[in-house]
């Protein structure tokens, strides 16, 4: 096998890690995982299986990454922690985002869920974040609906979030 890239090690070394996990070192972590779509050729399909590997035993740290990598490969994976009755929000939440990323309806719709539930306000507002970063149309409505939301922290996210979508979809 052919020596592999310092930018594929680092990549690798992000899915592959497991702590301790101090402040820097998940900082870290996510930073060489962030890199994977940087990767191209069989760096990039190897990075991708190990992402999706990682997903199927619930670890959704490389979910974004696939996302913004274009694999496609990932659905299913990504699927599969989304819509898990037993996956935290935050890790259901990571997987949408993924899935947004890919163009998959599933993504919003499950993110839209976390916003509008009754679960912990911090995966709440981060939902709203996902849903403004990403700008797509149908999501439009269900920011503007969170504008009214009982939380004001939320409130301030959803009109923030509301902003930039437009942004987005303006072009």
């Amino acid at each position: 096998m052919a020596r592999r890239s310092w930018l594929y090690e680092s990549v690798q070394a992000g899915l592959t890690d497991n702590g301790p996990w101090s402040k820097d070192a998940i900082d870290t972590m996510l930073t060489r995982v962030a890199d994977l779509p940087r990767l191209t050729g069989e760096e990039l399909t190897a990075a991708e299986d190990l992402g999706i590997a990682r997903l199927r035993e619930g670890d959704t740290r490389a979910a974004i990454a696939l996302g913004a990598a274009g694999c496609h490969r990932a659905v299913a994976a990504l699927l599969a922690v989304a819509t898990s009755p037993v996956a935290t929000a935050s890790n259901r939440l990571r997987a949408a985002e993924g899935l947004l990323l890919l163009g998959n309806a599933t993504g919003p719709a499950v993110a839209l869920e976390i916003a509008r539930g009754d679960g912990w306000i911090g995966d709440r507002r981060e939902a709203v974040r996902v849903l403004g970063g990403h700008g797509a149309d149908s999501t439009i409505a269900a920011l503007v609906e969170l504008t009214t939301d009982a939380d004001a922290g939320l409130r301030y996210e959803a009109g923030v979030a509301l902003v930039r979508a437009r942004t987005r979809t303006a072009g």
